[in-house]
């Protein structure tokens, strides 16, 4: 038999741990983690079993969370990591358009979020995080 199983969700209402048994069975799930932010990407650094949470909120910016009691608490590790613009004044199609536009903010997704996260397969802590604003982020 082996250790239990962790399935990472990132979910607009924050990180959920879904674990089960060795045999995949009796499943329990904890969540939401990360203070209720929007998590896009999880993942976990195999020799410690730390756990990385890229998320972002529209007041606050992409940030990354880790938690090193498999996901029971989790610690944000960095400040907004986007360039912190203002969505409502970027031209779309040479235009800035106003907030009814192609309804704007009832059907898209707030700017500033992290959307992808991963840690280096070669350094431990060192951290990757794409944003919807066009950075890569790296932090340790």
């Amino acid at each position: 038999m082996g250790e239990s199983v962790l399935l990472l969700v990132g979910t607009p209402k924050g990180s959920f741990i879904v674990e089960g048994g060795p045999e995949r069975d009796g499943w329990d799930v904890r969540g939401p983690s990360c203070e209720g932010w929007p998590i896009h990407d999880i993942a976990v650094q195999p020799e410690t079993g730390a756990l990385f949470a890229g998320g972002g909120s529209p007041w606050y910016g992409a940030t990354v969370f880790r938690s090193d009691d498999r996901g029971d608490s989790w610690k944000a590790i960095s400040p907004d990591l986007t360039r912190q613009l203002d969505r409502d004044k970027l031209p779309i199609m040479g235009k800035v358009w106003g907030p009814d536009a192609v309804a704007r903010h009832q059907s898209t997704s707030f700017y500033g979020n992290a959307l992808a996260l991963t840690e280096s397969p070669k350094k431990e802590g060192l951290i990757y995080l794409g944003t919807d604003d066009g950075l890569v982020q790296v932090t340790e």
